[in-house]
């Protein structure tokens, strides 16, 4: 039975899919995830400062 592709967590999903390579339906939906759930980025202030 597949997990509901909407619910899950980016990272529940993403371990899904490495273990259903094949699974065209969870691959796409990880890609919406991916492309509408925003991601914390953390800069160091000396990247910033070069």
């Amino acid at each position: 039975m597949k997990p509901d592709f909407q619910t899950i967590t980016r990272a529940e999903l993403r371990a899904y899919l490495l273990e259903h390579r094949d699974d065209r339906e969870a691959f796409y939906a990880y890609m919406d995830k991916l492309a509408t759930e925003p991601v914390l980025a953390v800069h160091s202030p000396q990247i910033l400062h070069l």
